[in-house]
């Protein structure tokens, strides 16, 4: 059976939670949060949305986003995660997924 189909916000907002594959640590040290920081700023530049609210735990992530168009949310999530994974396999030399299974997002 397939997984169920995301559900989009009526108001554009959601709380959004993600964590490391096996619950490891998507921040091994401090220049990895600031990393994380980076690219969230640099999607919000190239998508429309609003970031009301964030938690960085070492092991998984909170966002409160508002997105302007409906489903962008997609997008947003896309680019942020593949670039920051990609980023922090290169820089700790491994391989394979960082994210376990996809984010979850709560319409608020």
């Amino acid at each position: 059976m397939g997984r169920q189909a995301r559900q989009f916000s009526k108001t554009g907002m959601y709380h959004i939670v993600f964590r490391g594959v096996n619950h490891c640590h998507l921040f091994e040290e401090e220049n990895d949060y600031i990393k994380f920081l980076d690219e969230l700023k640099r999607v919000k530049t190239e998508l429309d949305f609003e970031i009301y609210a964030y938690c960085l735990m070492s092991n998984h992530v909170h966002l409160f986003i508002y997105e302007k168009n409906i489903g962008d949310i997609v997008k947003v999530m896309k680019k942020l995660l593949t670039t920051y994974a990609g980023w922090f396999n290169r820089k700790y030399k491994r391989s394979g997924t960082l994210v376990a299974n996809r984010y979850k997002s709560e319409c608020i």
